[in-house]
C-alpha cells in the first residue's frame, strides 16, 4: 500500500500501523489512526472519495462521502 495513495499511514509509527482490526469480513480498522479501509478500496483506491471538508478549509479523504455543513 503506497503512501501516495493510503497517506494516513505515512510518518505513524509501525506500531500503529500494525494494529489492525477486522470487524466484519473485508473491513479492517486501525484505532490507533482512526482509518477505516475495505478491501474493495485497497485494491482499487480510487474509489476513495475526495471531500472538500469547508469547517477546515482542508480537503480530506473519506470512505463515505458527507456535506460539512450538514454535520454542523
Amino acid at each position: 500500500m503506497p503512501y501516495e495513495e493510503f497517506s494516513w499511514f505515512k510518518g505513524q509509527p509501525v506500531k500503529s500501523i500494525l494494529h489492525v482490526e477486522e470487524p466484519s469480513p473485508g473491513h479492517y480498522y486501525w484505532p490507533d489512526i482512526d482509518v477505516d479501509l475495505t478491501d474493495g478500496i485497497i485494491e482499487a483506491p480510487s474509489r476513495i472519495v475526495w471531500v472538500s471538508a469547508a469547517c477546515s478549509g482542508v480537503a480530506v479523504r473519506r470512505r463515505d462521502p458527507i456535506c460539512c455543513a450538514s454535520a454542523s
